[in-house]
C-alpha cells in the first residue's frame, strides 16, 4: 500500500474524530504501529484539532446559561408535578414531601445530565466541522504544493532552454563569421567513418569544433583537439561527449594564433601534453 495515498485518504482524520467503526479503527491502529509516518500524522491531526478547537473556546453569556437552567427547571417541574399527581391519585401509594429547607439532591444531577448532553452534541458537531475544514485545508495545501512544484519544473526547463538558445546563438555567430577558416577533419585509419569540422578565426584566434561523427570514448578517456604549425602540435583543449550529442558545437578554451592543420586524438582523462599518434581519429589541413 502507498503510505502517502493512505495518509491523504482522509481516514486518519475520521479516526482522530472517533468516526470510524471498531474494525476500521483497529486497521488504522495496525497501520500506525507498522508505519511511524502514519502514527506521526495521527498525532499531528489530533494536535491540530485540539489547537483549532481551543482557538474557538468561548464561555456562554451568563444570561444564556441561566436561561438554559431555567428551561430545564421548568421541564423537570412539569415532569415532577405530573408524577406527583399520578402518585396521589393511585391508592396505596404514599407521597413523600420534602421540606423547603431540605435540599433536593436529585434535581441537580438531572440538570447536569441535560447540560452535559448539550455540551457533547456541540463538541461532536464542532469536531466534525473541524475535521471537514482540516481535510479541505490539507487538500488545498497539497494542491498548492503540486502547483509550486510544477512551476519550479517549468522554471528549470525554461532556464535550460534559455541557456541552450544563448549557446546556439553564440555558435551561429561564430559559424557565420566571414573571417573564419573552415577546416574539415576526415577520419583516419583507426576510425575511417569519423568526421569533424573546425571553425577557426585568425583575427579573434577563437576555435570552435563541430563533432559530426566520433565514437563515444571510454569513461576514463577524452578527445583532445590539436593545432599543427610547421609540424608541431599545439594543445587546443579537451572536450566531452555524451550519448546522442553528435553534431554538438564545442567552443574550445584555448585560442590559436597560427595553424596549418587541426587534428583530434583520444587521450587520458584531462588531456595529454603531446598527442598519441596511435589514437589519431580525424585530421585536416587548412
Amino acid at each position: 500500500m502507498n503510505i502517502k495515498e493512505y495518509i491523504s485518504s482522509g481516514v486518519l482524520e475520521l479516526y482522530a474524530a472517533g468516526a470510524l467503526s471498531e474494525k476500521e479503527a483497529r486497521e488504522v491502529e495496525a497501520m500506525s504501529s507498522e508505519h511511524p509516518e502514519v502514527k506521526a500524522e495521527i498525532e499531528a491531526i489530533q494536535n491540530a484539532l485540539v489547537s483549532y478547537s481551543a482557538s474557538f473556546k468561548k464561555n456562554p453569556r451568563p444570561e444564556l446559561r441561566q436561561s438554559v437552567l431555567d428551561k430545564i427547571d421548568e421541564i423537570e417541574g412539569t415532569v415532577s408535578s405530573n408524577v406527583l399527581s399520578l402518585s396521589e391519585n393511585m391508592p396505596g401509594v404514599q407521597t413523600v414531601h420534602q421540606q423547603n429547607n431540605v435540599p433536593n439532591y436529585y434535581e441537580r444531577p438531572h440538570k447536569y445530565r441535560y447540560l452535559m448532553a448539550a455540551v457533547w452534541v456541540f463538541l461532536a458537531l464542532n469536531i466534525i466541522g473541524n475535521i471537514v475544514f482540516y481535510t479541505k485545508l490539507k487538500g488545498t495545501q497539497d494542491q498548492m504544493a503540486a502547483v509550486v512544484n510544477e512551476n519550479n519544473k517549468m522554471k528549470l526547463e525554461y532556464e535550460k532552454i534559455k541557456l541552450d538558445m544563448e549557446k546556439k546563438s553564440i555558435d551561429l555567430k561564430m559559424v557565420m563569421n566571414r573571417s573564419n577558416k573552415v577546416v574539415d577533419l576526415n577520419g583516419m585509419e583507426i576510425a575511417p567513418q569519423s568526421f569533424a569540422t573546425v571553425y577557426w578565426n585568425p583575427n579573434s584566434k577563437q576555435v570552435m569544433l563541430n563533432v559530426n561523427n566520433l565514437p563515444m570514448p571510454p569513461s576514463d578517456k577524452q578527445y583532445q583537439l590539436w593545432a599543427l604549425k610547421d609540424g608541431k602540435p599545439i594543445d587546443a583543449g579537451v572536450f566531452d561527449m555524451k550519448p546522442g550529442t553528435e553534431g554538438d558545437m564545442h567552443m574550445m578554451p584555448v585560442t590559436i594564433s597560427e595553424a596549418d592543420a587541426f587534428a583530434v586524438t583520444l587521450e587520458k582523462k584531462g588531456g595529454s601534453p603531446v598527442p598519441t599518434l596511435t589514437q589519431l581519429y580525424v585530421m585536416g589541413k587548412i
